[in-house]
């Protein structure tokens, strides 16, 4: 892989639970957080951790910690809503 190596990053809203993430780039990981700004960071904190620990030889395709880039993406209804927003966790108690 060259300098510059692009991870590409979709970004969900769930109305009641919040901003959840996956890429295509890195099987596996997913995630989220309670506002746009904590999913995409940690996100990007995943992707490094995981090429930080990683050599061309193990399925990272050569990335590395210093060549990676993002491109984050957000689903097109989710821009409607405040997207700095916290989104507070709507669990009904047991009954």
């Amino acid at each position: 892989m060259s300098a510059g190596d692009l991870i590409r990053v979709l970004h969900t809203l769930e109305p009641e639970f919040g901003w959840h993430f996956v890429s295509p780039e890195v099987e596996g990981m997913v995630g989220g957080g309670s506002t746009y700004d904590e999913s995409r960071n940690r996100a990007e904190y995943l992707v490094r951790v995981h090429l930080a620990g990683r050599t061309e030889t193990d399925g990272t395709g050569g990335r590395t910690v210093q060549t990676v880039r993002f491109a984050h993406f957000v689903e097109e209804h989710a821009t409607e809503l405040q997207i700095d927003e916290p989104v507070a966790p709507s669990i009904a108690p047991p009954v």
